[in-house]
């Protein structure tokens, strides 16, 4: 919380913090640097640790979420880590992502790069977990989405979607629309790409997102953009990753997108 707490005030600092809605709308917002916050996957920590930090400091916030984590509380990342000592469930579902272990090779980073993902795969990885949750649920989006917080779509089972066959990707899609109108009560227009860089998605898959609707689509690519970007109908916004930077290395990585364009 304590790093969390500097890298928001460093954020603060530098930009006028918008809501995602209001980042993408094209509207003149004023003179200045605007930036939005937003977190993927819908892990718990955020309803827990950084809500109160936000809702502190007044500022808006915005998630994409995965309908599995939601509804059964588990994606394939994080089952893959937990059972990661399991070598028959890891090997289970590496075969159904259609490879075969191999020594000192992360089996998460093998099905990123060369996995494929279908019906098979979305079968082997499910593991009922035990103890607490670490996603957050139906009733507490619902909370967010009445403190005003924007709810976006990360796939159902956060999948890299250049790898996802056609039918398999729809439903994907067609899922998490679904689950985000229950949660909110209107059509999502938002989609972060899982992953989130240009090898993890292809053309088909980009047309796939705006036949269902999904207006602004993200990518990790770490660059800003600006107002006159947002009349391009085949934009793909980008971000800036926080993870675990300090603020010192957070304003590198800020300042270093004032200098150059990333295509990553």
């Amino acid at each position: 919380p304590a790093l969390f707490m500097e890298q928001i005030a460093l954020i603060d600092r530098l930009f006028r913090v918008v809501t995602l809605n209001e980042i993408v709308s094209g509207r003149d917002l004023g003179r200045g640097n605007f930036a939005a916050i937003t977190f993927d996957d819908g892990f718990r920590s955020v309803y827990t640790h950084a809500r109160p930090v936000l809702k502190n400091a007044g500022l808006p916030y915005a998630v994409f979420i995965n309908g599995a984590a939601v509804v059964h509380g588990e994606n394939w990342i994080s089952n893959m880590e937990r059972h990661n000592d399991d070598g028959t469930y890891i090997r289970e579902v590496l075969f159904a992502a259609g490879m075969e272990r191999e020594d000192r090779t992360d089996p998460i980073d093998r099905i990123i790069e060369r996995g494929r993902f279908g019906s098979s795969f979305f079968s082997a990885y499910g593991r009922p977990r035990p103890g607490g949750r670490i996603y957050l649920d139906h009733a507490e989006l619902k909370e967010l989405v009445g403190e005003g917080v924007v709810l976006g779509d990360h796939t159902w089972d956060h999948v890299v979607l250049g790898a996802t066959e056609g039918k398999v990707l729809e439903e994907q899609l067609a899922r998490g629309s679904e689950l985000l109108h229950d949660l909110t009560g209107s059509k999502s227009v938002h989609h972060a790409i899982p992953f989130g860089k240009k090898q993890h998605f292809d053309a088909g898959s980009v047309k796939a997102l705006r036949t269902h609707g999904f207006k602004h689509v993200y990518t990790t690519n770490p660059n800003r953009f600006v107002k006159r970007e947002l009349s391009d109908a085949d934009l793909l916004i980008p971000r800036i990753g926080v993870v675990d930077q300090t603020a010192r290395e957070l304003l590198f990585y800020i300042n270093r997108t004032l200098l150059r364009r990333y295509d990553l």
